[in-house]
């Protein structure tokens, strides 16, 4: 038998020994309850009943005699053992059993991409030296963090403040993420592998903020947002950019659009100066004021651009 193979049977015995996650498995019955309510409504409730008893009594009885082949005990295979594997395929069942509980992914998601910086993190304090792993952790990361753009674009909830509420739950989570993508040395990754890690949460964070402001605008609801008065002015920095963008992009210039970028300026100058004036003092009635009108701001230079493309 090769040394590999033994190895292998050394793990597998090892994990039979982790218990089951009841906590997950009484989930998992939830989803199964869902989904029987959503089948066929032709046949009677107490033969969906008693098809659900046998179904989850068999998955259960699966779980409890294999027990290493349990997603549970997947999620305790480190990252440098031969099962590793496994983990990630763990990972991806969980995801595919939350159907469409889009906040359920998005948790998931999180955590899975906390799960690799943390991973990262262990192998350069073992010093690792296999560049090939690190990349490939990376680019797992990178896969979780932009895998939430669109659950967050086809989340739906009851109401506004229950959106706003998720929403600033993931902005949250983001930052920890920051902190936590901040505190790895990346020693053996390429600098520009480094780059598009960090791009790519910077970019997830704006896409949220820009979420969240048009949430809050819509809902006139502000409660909760310890930043919403720096979330306007990302809005107004934004536009700026866009504008300078749009500006430096142009090889010739005509007076009309001269004129335009003119007024432009002058619009945004006001609204900056009068913003400074009340971001200390203002109530969130004139939060919402300063917010919607940079929206009409955007919405008249967005015309422009289309008449200019």
């Amino acid at each position: 038998m090769k040394k590999n193979e033994e190895q292998l049977i050394l793990e597998l015995k090892q994990l039979k020994g982790i218990p089951a996650d009841f906590e997950y498995l009484n989930g998992f019955r939830h989803v199964l309850t869902t989904k029987m309510v959503l089948a066929s409504s032709s046949q009677s409730f107490m033969i969906q009943a008693i098809r659900f008893s046998l179904s989850f009594a068999g998955i259960v009885i699966s779980f409890i005699s294999l027990g290493y082949v349990s997603v549970v005990a997947t999620q305790n295979i480190p990252v440098d053992n031969i099962l590793y594997p496994a983990r990630l395929a763990g990972e991806r069942l969980q995801l595919g059993i939350q159907g469409f509980n889009q906040e359920s992914k998005t948790d998931l998601m999180l955590k899975f991409a906390e799960n690799r910086l943390a991973e990262i993190k262990i192998l350069e304090e073992r010093d690792f030296s296999d560049n090939q792993k690190l990349k490939q952790l990376l680019n797992d990361y990178n896969l979780e963090i932009a895998g939430i753009q669109s659950e967050i674009l086809s989340a739906r909830r009851e109401s506004g403040a229950e959106t706003l509420a998720y929403l600033l739950k993931v902005e949250s989570r983001l930052s920890q993420i920051a902190e936590d993508l901040g505190a790895i040395r990346f020693d053996s990754s390429d600098p520009g592998e480094y780059l598009e890690t960090e791009n790519m949460l910077v970019f997830m964070q704006d896409f949220v903020s820009r979420r969240i402001f048009e949430c809050e605008q819509d809902e006139h609801d502000f409660s909760g947002d310890g930043q919403r008065w720096d979330r306007v002015m990302k809005e107004y920095l934004r536009l700026q950019s866009r504008k300078e963008m749009f500006a430096n992009s142009r090889i010739f210039v005509s007076k009309d659009v001269n004129g335009f970028l003119a007024t432009f300026d002058t619009k945004l100058s006001g609204w900056r100066e009068s913003f400074d004036q009340y971001r200390e003092i203002g109530q969130d009635e004139d939060l919402l004021r300063f917010g919607s009108l940079i929206r009409e701001i955007e919405i008249e230079f967005a015309r422009f651009e289309a008449l200019e493309s």
